[in-house]
């Protein structure tokens, strides 16, 4: 299972609707490109980090969105 909140998993479905995995991922880790600003914004992946396993578990998340847990946001993660 891959944990993610609603909102990170709203902001991957609206990509996945519109768009590749490729230019989600971009955004993701470059999340201030400026040739991409007609899309939605992805900043509820903040504070995901930029690692290849985080890029996996997205990757599979995208692949088969049923696999996601939806958890709650904590007050520290919202600092």
């Amino acid at each position: 299972m891959i944990k993610m909140t609603r909102e990170q998993y709203e902001q991957m479905m609206a990509y996945k609707r519109v768009t590749w995995f490729s230019l989600f991922i971009k955004q993701v880790n470059e999340s201030m490109d400026l040739e991409n600003t007609g899309l939605p914004l992805v900043n509820a992946f903040d504070d995901w980090g930029v690692s290849i396993e985080r890029e996996t578990d997205l990757m599979k998340a995208w692949i088969s969105p049923e696999d996601v847990e939806l958890v709650e946001v904590t007050d520290e993660q919202r600092d």
